[in-house]
């Protein structure tokens, strides 16, 4: 009887990232929460922007019932008057509509960090008496219709719309500063400004050439006096990786923001000489010849794995020995096994 030799070599790979320094990671507060003032009835909108969030969570709170509204995207209070919005995690509102004198107080922005991170602002409820509305300390959330309405008990009355316009020189937010593309992608840039009046906006490339060719495809989105800037790539050439700038300008002002467009390689392409895909989306060798002579056969080391990863599996004997291997790209794991068998002669 043949005496075998069995040789399992198992290789295990694992990903450690590196260690940065703790206090960058935690999130932060771009800018102070505003006061707000408004008019009873109408609705009042708190906005907290927090730089990178990453797995924590924001949560809005009421300071003097020490009542929590929201927890990230779902609303913990039963008022039905109270609702959260964000946009792409960074810029997170509290909504208070129809405001009442009741609402008037203290609110806070907080983060889950340890300890915790928050910041407030105060909402004053004003109750419009007599001919005169007095604003003081006016933003952009001020801006809108408001109705002065008349009634001296008998129906119908009567009722006035003014429409107030707040001036403020453009702000700009982007999203994601820092974009990876292989060449040939079509790639979306995306920035996003307030202005009143309307800013004028426009991109530039890399080389500070302002956008006008055909191989991007540039869209405005306007909201209000919110704009939605948008740059489509069609065809990424060597040339276009760079820094784009996002530039909004109206009459008071300008600002501008910037997206870095790097490149990433694509993957290798795996060369199998002599080699042919089968219905169940392996490679495998043929050794057809090999079988002749020595009569043995082959036989697969594992069934029925299939995932969108690559599979790899060769199969071949000869007269001596026979080798399979199987590759997981998706486990970060190898397992080789390699078994001889040898014959003494006698």
């Amino acid at each position: 009887m043949l005496p075998v030799f069995a040789i399992t070599v198992l290789c295990i790979a694992t990903w450690a990232s590196a260690l940065n320094d703790p206090l960058s990671d935690l999130p932060r507060f771009g800018t102070p929460l505003n006061n707000l003032t408004v008019s009873v009835g109408r609705e009042a909108v708190f906005t907290c922007i927090v730089e990178n969030l990453g797995p924590y969570k924001v949560a809005w709170l009421r300071v003097d019932t020490q009542t929590i509204l929201t927890i990230a995207t779902h609303v913990i209070t039963k008022n039905h008057r109270i609702a959260v919005t964000h946009s792409g995690h960074r810029r997170w509102c509290l909504h208070i509509r129809d405001t009442k004198e009741t609402d008037r107080g203290w609110y806070m922005c907080q983060v889950n960090t340890d300890p915790m991170s928050s910041n407030t602002g105060f909402l004053e409820v004003v109750v419009g008496e007599g001919s005169v509305l007095k604003l003081t300390r006016v933003t952009r959330a001020h801006m809108g219709p408001y109705l002065c309405i008349a009634s001296n008990g008998v129906p119908p009355a009567v009722s006035k719309r003014i429409v107030l316009n707040v001036y403020f020189q453009p702000m700009v937010w982007i999203e994601n500063q820092l974009v990876g593309a292989y060449e040939g992608q079509t790639l979306v840039l995306e920035c996003h400004s307030e202005a009143y009046p309307t800013a004028i906006t426009y991109w530039t490339r890399p080389s500070n050439e302002t956008i006008t060719n055909d191989n991007y495809k540039v869209e405005t989105i306007p909201k209000g006096y919110e704009i939605t800037m948008r740059l489509t790539i069609k065809s990424i050439q060597p040339q276009d990786f760079g820094s784009y700038r996002c530039v909004a300008k109206n009459s008071l002002g300008e600002m501008d923001g910037k997206i870095k467009l790097y490149r990433i390689d694509r993957s290798p392409t795996m060369r199998r000489p002599n080699t042919r895909r089968d219905s169940k989306k392996s490679w495998k060798m043929d050794h057809s010849h090999e079988r002749n002579t020595t009569g043995m056969k082959d036989e697969p080391m594992l069934k029925g794995v299939e995932n969108d990863d690559e599979q790899v599996d060769f199969q071949s004997a000869t007269a001596s020995s026979y080798f399979h291997c199987h590759l997981f790209a998706n486990l970060g794991i190898a397992a080789i096994t390699v078994i001889l068998a040898g014959g003494l002669s006698t």
